[in-house]
């Protein structure tokens, strides 16, 4: 019953940090190659860090 409790805490604090990371990176994105860029990634990922 611990280690069920512990194991989810865990996985959910693991995947906050996740989230956190992420959004973290996009807002670095955003502000280093400026919105209008990052907006023109997203609508064509080709050109992209996710070609």
């Amino acid at each position: 019953m611990f280690l069920d409790s512990y194991s989810i805490a865990r996985s959910d604090i693991i995947g906050r940090a996740w989230i956190a990371v992420h959004l973290t990176g996009f807002m670095v994105i955003g502000e280093r190659g400026g919105w209008q860029q990052k907006s023109t990634m997203l609508r064509d990922p080709g050109n992209g860090p996710f070609s």
